[in-house]
């Protein structure tokens, strides 16, 4: 047995400028025989799942079909692909049900038992994409009495569930949750505790490589022995030996002998189908690194965490299942790779059918919107974080369309004032809207749920080196160069299907498409999609605030810019504004002569303002104001955010003293004149002090 795959081919693809549509479903499902696959590759929102959904159901109703597998990533959440199938498939008047895990059943066990029983009549099994390799990866349990389908349908692609992965990968399926069996405990000192002399080695390798990298950072020198692998938030995520680092040292203490290592690994509760496959391809690398050939990463060690590397070093492996399908099989990915698919089904004929990718993705860039993960607790992060909350609250007001917001996982954890939901929670309130919905990366894959919002995509949405290394390794353990590529293409075609979640190619004109706006400059993009850019239209998104990169201080021009457009506003500035005046507004930290005149007639003018508007909060409700929060600044040595805020509402600078902002078509002696006037009239005899 080898699990030895050969350069994957590259065979031509019947490829249709037509978009999909029912009658392409019906072509498709009637050209899908025994044994083949059929890849669906149609942009989302283009109604794949949706048409071929209804030709299903037809061809039950008619006799035509009895049994039907229908694969999803998630099946768990109300808003999961799997219950939007289940809906769906029910609407059409199908049996359908979801195939749920052990756990779902508590302690019912017959009732977990029973839903792999195939009903007497027509009937359509949701199952997750982890459930796949338990019913056609030659495996023995009770997954397989499903595999007597008539018919397979994958919806989206199904790596995550297929590859076989060790549950130290962030990459892996979470399998043995379906089955309620135990996690496989691959520590490498367990592994060693059955004296299987692999096993033994391999522990042996690890301790002597943490004992190098740790006193290489003692005496201040890099060790070249561990990588350390880092998530795309620059957090090292684990640490790892593998490659032309790990198989000499192997080799070295034992001579690679795996016929002990299928029964350690079965005892450590590894699937009996699984450990074969681990320690056929351990033999086949170690045979092929004594041999001089090209370095292979399917296997290694890994130190999981961002600690060093002290911690429990574990057997890390990824690995292809050779899967064995009885039965017609059609895959729906709107970014389906085809050397991607030939190679990961790599037993079965691969058919591929292209449609027409409909219409380009509307998309508008702007670095300001993107979140950054580090200096969480610092004053500089709560305030980009409070703008880019206040920017989009401001965006939602106007239309009334809901909205998706897409960021890292981390960022929705947490509901303090202090964290980014909270922020989001106190800016939404503020204008009188709903909050937005909120997605991570890397879920929802081919969801509807959010057809006709707009999309906010806050941070980029990348993978880690461990998947280019390790993950693509099991598919292309021999190609560097096309795991380099496909990883780029799963970064793009990731964020395409994020970007896709308001379903905007949907509304055509006349209709108002959904906005698409991503917090990252049109380079960055470009460079993330790849070959994929020719998918999507760029440009420049324009904000409603005032943005400035690197900026300690971002709201403070929003704030004053706000202050001076009331003041514009009220009448009394026909002509513009005096930065004498304008010192006299809050956190100006500005302590001159006629700062602090300007500040009591200001303090005296306000208290006629509307309640709750801006000025009258500045001055006299500072407890509810929006900006309350924000530090002090515009002072002489930092000019450039007061004439930054003034341009904001129109007025331009005039050089020399005193410094003054006009209007079109006004002049500076005017501007004077006003404001003057203002102070004049609204002077409070015997307030003195500071500004506040």
């Amino acid at each position: 047995m080898t699990l030895t795959l050969p350069p994957p081919p590259a065979p031509a693809s019947p490829t249709t400028l037509s978009p999909f549509s029912r009658a392409e479903a019906s072509r498709v499902l009637s050209a899908a025989k025994l044994g083949e696959v059929h890849v669906v590759v149609a942009a989302p929102g283009q109604g794949k799942s949706m048409f071929m959904r209804e030709e299903i159901a037809d061809r039950i109703k008619a006799g035509t079909l009895s049994r039907v597998l229908w694969a999803v990533h998630a099946i768990k959440k109300a808003d999961s692909l799997g219950r939007e199938a289940e809906d769906a498939f029910k609407a059409l008047g199908v049996d359908c049900e979801i195939i749920r895990p052990h756990k779902h059943f508590s302690s019912n066990t017959k009732a977990f038992q029973r839903q792999f029983d195939w009903p007497r009549t027509p009937a359509v099994r949701i199952i997750s994409h982890a459930r796949l390799p338990m019913i056609f990866g030659g495996g023995g349990g009770l997954s397989t009495r499903l595999a007597g389908a008539d018919l397979l349908v994958i919806d989206e692609d199904p790596s995550s569930g297929v590859l076989l992965a060790s549950p130290t990968d962030p990459y892996a399926p979470r399998a043995w949750n379906e089955d309620g069996q135990e996690p496989a405990d691959l520590r490498l000192n367990t592994l060693a505790a059955s004296g299987d002399p692999v096993c033994v080695a391999l522990a042996d390798v690890a301790d002597r490589a943490a004992i190098s990298a740790i006193s290489s950072a003692a005496s201040g020198t890099v060790s070249g022995a561990v990588t350390t692998f880092a998530s795309p938030n620059n957090y090292a995520s684990a640490h790892g030996l593998t490659g032309t680092l790990l198989w000499p040292e192997l080799a070295r203490l034992h001579p690679v002998n795996t016929s002990g290592l299928e029964g350690a690994l079965v005892a450590v509760h590894v699937r009996p189908e699984e450990a074969v496959l681990i320690a056929v391809a351990l033999t086949e690398d170690a045979a092929r690194a004594a041999a001089g050939g090209p370095e292979r990463l399917r296997f290694g060690v890994l130190w999981p965490g961002k600690t060093d590397l002290t911690g429990p070093a574990l057997l890390r492996y990824n690995l292809r299942r050779p899967l064995n399908f009885n039965l017609p099989v059609v895959v729906l990915d709107g970014y389906a790779d085809e050397a991607y698919y030939t190679t990961l089904f790599a037993e079965q004929s691969v058919t591929f059918h292209g449609y027409d990718p409909g219409l380009l993705l509307d998309v508008e860039c702007f670095q300001g919107l993107a979140l950054d993960p580090m200096h969480e607790s610092t004053i500089k992060a709560l305030e980009n974080r409070t703008q880019i909350a206040e920017e989009l609250a401001r965006q939602a007001a106007p239309t009334g369309r809901p909205q998706l917001m897409i960021a890292s996982k981390k960022f929705w954890k947490a509901r303090s004032l202090l964290r980014w939901c909270g922020l989001v929670e106190v800016a939404y309130h503020r204008v009188g809207k709903p909050e937005p919905k909120r997605m991570h990366w890397h879920a929802g894959r081919g969801l509807n749920t959010y057809a006709g919002r707009d999309v906010y995509a806050l941070n980029a949405g990348r993978l880690s080196r461990m998947h280019r290394h390790h993950t693509l390794s099991a598919v292309f353990p021999d190609q560097p160069l096309e795991r380099k590529r496909l990883h780029v293409h799963a970064e793009g075609s990731e964020l395409l299907q994020m970007l896709n979640r308001g379903r905007q190619p949907r509304y055509a004109p006349p209709l108002v498409r959904p906005r698409i706006v991503v917090g990252q400059s049109q380079e960055d993009v470009r460079e993330l999609l790849g070959p994929l850019i020719s998918r999507v239209a760029l440009r420049d998104y324009a904000p409603s605030l005032l943005f400035t990169r690197r900026s300690h201080n971002a709201r403070w021009r929003d704030m004053t810019a706000a202050l001076a457009g009331e003041l514009l506003d009220s009448g009394h500035f026909p002509n513009g504004l005096t930065a004498t005046l304008l010192k006299g507004l809050p956190k100006n930290g500005s302590s001159s002569a006629g700062s602090l005149k300007a500040w009591s007639a200001l303090l005296k003018f306000t208290r006629t303002c509307p309640v709750g508007s801006h000025l009258h909060s500045a001055y006299h409700d500072s407890g509810s104001w929006q900006y309350d929060d924000v530090m002090n600044g515009g002072a002489s040595s930092d000019d450039g955010m007061l004439d930054d805020a003034m341009a904001a509402v129109g007025l331009t600078k005039v050089a020399g003293k005193p410094k003054v902002y006009l209007k079109p078509g006004a002049t500076k002696e005017q501007v004077s004149h006003d404001c003057a006037e203002f102070v004049k009239a609204h002077q409070t005899k015997g307030v003195a002090g500071q500004l506040p």
